[in-house]
């Protein structure tokens, strides 16, 4: 190979990596952002899920009192919205039996939802590009998980 033909090609590699270079920074980032959004929704689904098992496992606890344990042992910061709400669930009769004696009671039910909404900054303008569910911010993530409440009261 003549020293011409070789100087033809000095710094080719160098040029091809400058062009490929911002892709490839794009799919990083990408990437970073996608695992941070995946890394959230796993959050907010295990504070609703253990939003839903506190307040089957405490029935005298009020709507507040297990949105401010939510809000607590999940760390969800200021942008999460936490809403706890009851309805009634319809209750049956049951019988009681302690060895030869038997006593009447009803079974009380009460349905809790927990439902956790938190917006995720993201670096990439989601809503810019038409992203269904993309917000200013970046993302908004919800979980909903309800359970049972239930106690057994004497009639």
């Amino acid at each position: 190979m003549s020293a011409a033909r070789a100087g033809g090609h000095r710094g080719q590699g160098t040029i091809e990596f400058v062009l490929i270079l911002p892709l490839l920074i794009l799919m990083l980032v990408a990437v970073a952002d996608y695992a941070h959004v995946a890394r959230e929704t796993a959050n907010v689904q295990a504070a609703s899920s253990e939003g839903a098992r506190y307040a089957a496992a405490n029935p005298g606890r009020s709507d507040d009192a297990v949105a401010a344990y939510v809000r607590e042992a999940c760390d969800l910061g200021e942008g999460a919205a936490v809403t706890v709400t009851s309805a009634e669930a319809p209750s049956k009769p049951v019988e009681l039996k302690s060895g030869d004696k038997s006593v009447s009671a009803r079974y009380a039910r009460e349905k809790v939802t927990v439902k956790v909404v938190k917006d995720v900054p993201c670096l990439f303008p989601l809503k810019s590009l038409g992203v269904k569910g993309a917000t200013d911010a970046g993302w908004q993530v919800h979980s909903e998980t309800s359970s049972i409440r239930s106690e057994i009261r004497r009639s």
